[in-house]
């Protein structure tokens, strides 16, 4: 059913209150590119900051004609800055591992639901240590449009033993290459520009283990209320 209205109420959306506030680094590196619109600027262009260091005040100095300070005014500071940082990744895969295997072994349930109340037909029990299960419902309906407070649903429970594998050198070397580049992938999507990146596979008794070191471009900053006002 689809009603229409004419557009009696409309939805304004608020102007975010402006709360005196600085910038402070969420992250440490070196500033590459600072573009500031409100606030006064802690840090240059090729500065080294850490988490935590002050990048834009929002205490700005109110000047007579002799330069000197004689009162504060307190904004919310805004800008765009950029700094390169260097991350490291580690991963690791075990030569050992377990696979599903299924048995012929399975056992179906189907019932039907009416709100709360559920009537149930077929095997409820099992003695299967290892299993699955896969559940489908539906509403029940006459005609095309006319549904009935009714689903019926059933659940199938499959059961499967456990088998003990070992990947070889060069499936190790896929299976840590494929994860490192999923990492590169969501640090990309996530807005940071990779530079440079290094990465290398170990292999040991067990396993092997991947390592890299990544030269990146990111946004840094987040604001931080002011509270000590003079």
């Amino acid at each position: 059913f689809i009603h229409v209205k004419e557009n009696a109420d409309t939805f304004i959306e608020s102007e975010e209150e402006k709360i005196a506030s600085d910038i402070i680094s969420d992250k440490a590196g070196t500033v590459v590119e600072m573009i500031t619109r409100n606030g006064v600027p802690q840090v240059a262009v090729g500065s080294t900051v850490a988490q935590g260091d002050l990048l834009v005040s929002g205490t700005v100095d109110v000047l007579n004609d002799a330069k000197e300070v004689v009162s504060h005014t307190y904004v919310m500071a805004d800008a765009d800055i950029t700094l390169q940082t260097m991350v490291t990744y580690e991963d690791s895969i075990e030569k050992v591992y377990e696979q599903k295997k299924y048995t012929d072994k399975k056992r179906t349930l189907s019932y039907l639901k009416f709100g709360k109340r559920k009537l149930q037909f077929g095997f409820q029990k099992n003695k299967f240590e290892n299993k699955d299960q896969k559940v489908e419902e539906r509403q029940l309906r006459i005609g095309e449009n006319f549904y009935l407070p009714i689903y019926a649903g059933y659940k199938k429970i499959y059961e499967y033993e456990l088998e003990s594998l070992e990947y070889s050198k060069e499936e190790m070397d896929t299976l840590l290459k494929k994860n490192f580049e999923r990492y590169c992938e969501e640090l990309e999507e996530n807005g940071s520009k990779i530079l440079e990146k290094n990465f290398e596979i170990t292999h040991e008794e067990k396993g092997a283990k991947g390592f890299a070191s990544l030269t990146l471009l990111e946004s840094a900053g987040i604001r931080r209320k002011i509270v000590d006002f003079q």
